[in-house]
């Protein structure tokens, strides 16, 4: 699996992947892609990203994400710090995005946490959460992910994600909380 997204247009790489438009082109091409990739791999999915601005409305993401894994066919990687960043910087619900997923595909969570960006990096001072996976999962995210553990028929398996480098000895505990947190709720 991997981030869905673009990085490199007219020769130029983005360092993360920026946002697709949610269009019957981008599906096909998508769709294209993804069947090629299961001739190598038998299992594919793809990660909803994270994106700071959109080619589009942002609102229909979770309609193009089940499209894309219809028309593949594949699954899909659902990172629930994602779907929360995604709503808070766009003003959507979280509840209102995973509850018109279809939710059968999915087949790996993430959890993870973030930060908020600092208000002197624009000129209005708008301050973004940013999916820094530089913090504890926030309670909004565990929540989420109780909601929708019982609808993910096809779960394999959870992942609490935390950057190398952004805790130390003392954080550890706290790290490990998060994990045994995740499996009391879905055991491995």
């Amino acid at each position: 699996s991997e981030h869905l997204g673009w990085t490199v247009a007219a020769g130029l790489q983005a360092t993360l992947p920026l946002p697709l438009p949610c269009t019957d082109e981008a599906i096909a091409i998508l769709a294209a892609r993804l069947r090629l990739l299961r001739t190598v791999v038998p299992v594919v999915a793809f990660e909803n990203n994270v994106s700071y601005f959109s080619l589009g409305d942002a609102s229909k993401e979770p309609e193009f994400l089940n499209a894309i894994c219809r028309a593949a066919p594949c699954n899909l990687l659902l990172d629930l710090h994602n779907v929360h960043t995604q709503c808070l910087n766009d003003g959507g619900d979280p509840n209102d995005y995973v509850g018109r997923l279809d939710l059968d595909t999915v087949v790996q969570i993430h959890l993870s946490g973030g930060s908020e960006s600092d208000p002197s990096w624009l000129p209005s001072k708008r301050v973004f959460r940013l999916d820094s996976h530089d913090g504890a999962v926030p309670e909004a995210v565990w929540a989420l992910f109780e909601r929708v553990l019982p609808r993910c028929r096809n779960l394999r398996g959870v992942v609490v994600e935390r950057l190398n480098g952004t805790f130390e000895a003392k954080d550890v505990p706290a790290l490990v909380a998060e994990v045994r947190r995740a499996k009391e709720l879905f055991p491995c």
